[in-house]
């Protein structure tokens, strides 16, 4: 799939009322409102007052034109953009905006795609016995953290795989796509440029099947490429699948971050983290952590297993263990999945949580 990238303009990092001029289009999420649509915006994670001339509720988020304003508060109208982009909707428009990406509908496939996709291409490809795809299943098995680097203190095992996943060097693997040139003898190539020439190659005598997994894998590649940028809100957001392997079998887990900014970078004192992974013995859990100046907060969420006998074992470990990190484990709470629903739509890309970081 051909796409573009490119970042599209923030129109909504700093907002100050002062500084709002008529005319400019702001991306708008509802707070509250009364009958005489007067309430509360946030607008780039600050709230702010203003009426808005349109049917609202709370939580609602659009594209909005400043009507009018006197720097304390704004009287906004809502912009109608169906049928303006590409037949987009409003909540699909903001996706997109929000992400700091073109408004294209294939690039909305690509994001939504993400979300909710299972692994069945990757399984089908690590599993392949066809002459064909060895060399790349075999990459990819090489790419796959194993659980046992998993220890909390360092993500070198992060950096390698993204890298070998050949997110790292995109324009490199695009201009051997495009000129036809052959891999240099001394890089290993990259589990994205390998799909990409099997596609190219072999795509006359690959059976359909296997060209579907290998089309539906470099998507999910594509698409981790652009959910593992921070976005352009005032908050940071990415999001992250990271299959894991333990004596020859995967493990899914999905990390999904948001955080305050420290100029380019995220602030990882002020931060969201939810963490949802596949277990052995214990079934599918999760982790939503909260950091606030070194002040660590975490609800374990699990709908198998009663998590209490495990978490008294374990708990002292584990709070010393951050300590030595330099933070303070406040408390840890155990709920199911059904009792955080907040936890499903943060992990997923729906990443609208109007927390100031700052306080």
């Amino acid at each position: 799939m051909n796409i573009n990238i490119n970042n599209s303009p923030i129109l909504n990092k700093n907002v100050e009322l002062s500084k709002l001029l008529v005319g400019q289009r702001l991306t708008v999420e509802v707070i509250s409102t009364d009958r005489n649509q007067q309430g509360l915006v946030s607008l780039g994670g600050k709230i702010h007052p203003a009426k808005i001339e349109a049917e609202v509720k709370p939580g609602d988020r659009f594209l909005a034109a400043v009507r009018e304003t006197n720097g304390q508060e704004i009287i906004l109208s809502r912009e109608n953009i169906n049928g303006r982009i590409t037949g987009l909707s409003n909540e699909q428009f903001i996706l997109l905006l929000n992400r700091g990406l073109g408004i294209d509908s294939k690039i909305l496939l690509l994001l939504n795609q993400f979300t909710q996709s299972t692994d069945t291409a990757l399984m089908s490809i690590l599993m392949t016995k066809s002459p064909d795809l060895n060399n790349l299943a075999r990459n990819i098995w090489k790419s796959i953290p194993q659980w046992a680097e998993i220890n909390g203190q360092t993500f070198n095992y992060l950096v390698k795989y993204y890298y070998l996943l050949g997110l790292e060097h995109e324009r490199d693997i695009y201009e051997l796509y495009k000129n036809d040139a052959r891999q240099k003898e001394t890089n290993e190539p990259s589990v994205k440029e390998q799909i990409l020439l099997l596609l190219k190659e072999h795509a006359g005598k690959l059976p359909i099947q296997q060209k579907e997994y290998l089309e539906l894998l470099l998507d999910k590649i594509t698409a981790q490429q652009m959910w593992i940028q921070t976005g352009a809100r005032e908050n940071a957001y990415f999001l992250m699948h990271i299959p894991l392997q333990s004596n020859g079998t995967i493990y899914n887990c999905r990390i999904a971050v948001e955080s305050s900014r420290k100029g380019n970078k995220i602030d990882v004192d002020h931060c969201h983290i939810a963490i949802e992974v596949e277990t052995e013995n214990l079934g599918i859990i999760g982790a939503d952590l909260r950091l606030f100046e070194q002040r660590l907060q975490i609800c374990l969420l699990n709908n198998d297993t009663d998590l209490h006998p495990l978490l008294e074992t374990i708990y002292e470990s584990t709070k010393e263990r951050f300590t030595n990190l330099g933070l303070i484990l406040d408390n840890i709470t155990i709920k199911t999945f059904e009792e955080n629903p907040q936890f499903a739509n943060f992990i997923a890309g729906q990443f609208v949580s109007g927390v100031d970081f700052e306080g």
